[in-house]
């Protein structure tokens, strides 16, 4: 794991438990897979797969698969499959397919298909690159993108069970066990 600030080296803040803990703006952090992250605003986080990341404004994500990422407005988020997103406003999205994504106003979102998207705020717009559809999401309004190649979607009434399904999902590729996430080092 790399971590620098102004092209130097950073110091690594972890706690016992592993998790990177960053209380600083202006961090770049380039990490592996299996990492738990928390920093503060304007950063630009590299990552591969299965992390936590928990951030504040103004940062700028990049990872693989199989990642949780909660943060707060104006992020630029680009990543692989099996995301849950959950974030403020003003925030661009770029993901590809099973993805879960919960998001603020006024964001875009740039996905391919299967992926459920709620939409906590207004005026967000989902684009999906597998099909050159733009979608309107209304406020607190929950989709479902058809499969690849189908445009359209379907509205979910019952998010319970989407939920369920997703944890399913990710309990069947042995990322999360009774309900809590499993870290690998």
């Amino acid at each position: 794991m790399k971590i620098t600030k102004n092209g130097k080296d950073f110091k690594n803040y972890t706690n016992e438990d592993g998790a990177i803990n960053i209380k600083e703006n202006g961090v770049i952090l380039d990490c592996g897979s299996y990492s738990i992250i928390n920093c503060s605003s304007e950063n630009i986080i590299n990552c591969g797969s299965y992390n936590i990341i928990d951030c504040d404004s103004y940062s700028i994500i990049n990872c693989s698969s199989d990642n949780i990422i909660n943060c707060g407005s104006d992020n630029i988020i680009n990543c692989g499959s099996y995301i849950t997103i959950d974030c403020g406003s003003y925030n661009t999205i770029d993901c590809c397919s099973y993805s879960i994504i919960n998001c603020g106003s006024y964001s875009i979102i740039n996905c391919d298909s299967d992926n459920t998207i709620k939409s906590k705020g207004e005026r967000n717009v989902v684009i999906r690159r597998d099909v050159f559809e733009i979608i309107e999401l209304k406020k607190g309004q929950t989709i479902k993108l058809n499969g690849n190649g189908i445009k359209g979607y379907k509205v979910i009434e019952d998010k319970d069970e989407e939920i369920e399904e997703a944890i399913k999902f990710l309990e069947d590729k042995g990322i999360v066990k009774n309900g809590k996430i499993i870290i690998k080092k």
